[in-house]
């Protein structure tokens, strides 16, 4: 798979679809999102890092929210072109109308080149089925 060398919100956005496809097939309209940010021990993060911690990703600010698609897609985007590191994506079983996905996020916010899970297709993200 060839380096990624960038990362709009947009492109952000088509690799989230991608990902949340391959798990099930979705009414982009019907999709909502719960962000969980993961610490990872022994993993430094920087002075963009801690702002993405403590601001964007506080508990204060996304904890119990729910999220649209274009809400996720703009948050986790919001340093483009950095972006978290890696991003698993599961599906939470619920009753709703709405197809439910839990998003469990590094705080490393990093350049396109440096993103995990590329082998995939739709690098940051992961597919936990």
């Amino acid at each position: 798979m060839s380096r990624i060398t960038e990362m709009t919100r947009e492109k952000f956005a088509d690799n989230l679809l991608l990902a949340i496809s391959e798990i099930k097939k979705v009414d982009i309209n019907k999709v909502m999102f719960k962000i969980v940010p993961q610490h990872e021990p022994n993993k430094p993060l920087n002075a963009i890092d801690e702002q993405m911690r403590l601001i964007v990703l506080s508990e204060e600010n996304i904890g119990s929210r729910i999220l649209s698609f274009d809400e996720t897609a703009t948050l986790l985007s919001c340093n483009r072109p950095l972006v978290p590191i890696w991003i698993n994506v599961s599906l939470i079983p619920n009753d709703d109308e709405i197809d439910l996905f839990e998003l469990k996020t590094s705080l490393r916010m990093r350049k396109p080149s440096l993103l995990q899970n590329t082998e995939m297709g739709y690098p940051p993200f992961k597919v936990i089925k």
